[in-house]
């Protein structure tokens, strides 16, 4: 009878010192704070984000058009404008400008993942069953959406956004902090 031992060996390399993330705390309508630095909205570059979370290799540009009616006034709008999103462990920060020297950062996504604990607050946080959005944002803005079906907010007057998916077990798996519009 023939007997095998079979030994295995598994290292776990980090991809950054920022890999073992704890939590991230969302600041609506500001930034995300990651351990103790803070990524901003419209004030982080992309370089800073960049260093921070130790990502060296600079993604592509893109680009963008836009066009509709502003629903304030009723005027046309067509707007061209130069991307680039930083994807890291599950979080996307996309960048905007007119031109690639003068990128800002206008939205961020932060998806479930293992690798991190993203929180608003000790009772809403990203992995979370039924979560009780409408207890936080009572009051609706006309700048704001809020699906039928409650899997959608879309919080411009607060600078947040939640995605949630499931139908009887919603599950809230994904939170955006972007620009607020104010009334």
């Amino acid at each position: 009878m023939l007997r095998f031992k079979f030994i295995a060996f598994v290292f776990l390399v980090p991809v950054s010192a920022f890999a073992q993330i704890d939590s991230l705390s969302v600041l609506p309508g500001r930034g995300l704070v990651i351990k103790s630095d803070t990524i901003f909205i419209n004030k982080t570059t992309i370089e800073e984000t960049m260093n921070l979370l130790e990502i060296n290799e600079l993604p592509p540009l893109g680009y963008a058009t836009v066009s509709g009616v502003n629903l304030d006034t009723g005027e046309f709008f067509c707007e061209a404008f130069v991307t680039r999103e930083l994807k890291f462990l599950g979080i996307n920060f996309d960048y905007e400008g007119e031109t690639e020297k003068d990128l800002k950062l206008k939205w961020i996504r932060i998806s479930v993942s293992d690798s991190y604990f993203a929180k608003f607050s000790e009772t809403l946080f990203l992995g979370q069953f039924n979560p009780k959005i409408d207890s936080f944002f009572p009051e609706v803005s006309k700048y704001d959406y809020v699906s039928e079906d409650s899997l959608t907010y879309n919080l411009y007057s607060s600078g947040i956004s939640f995605s949630l998916k499931g139908k009887e077990q919603k599950i809230l798996n994904e939170i955006s902090v972007h620009y607020k519009i104010k009334e």
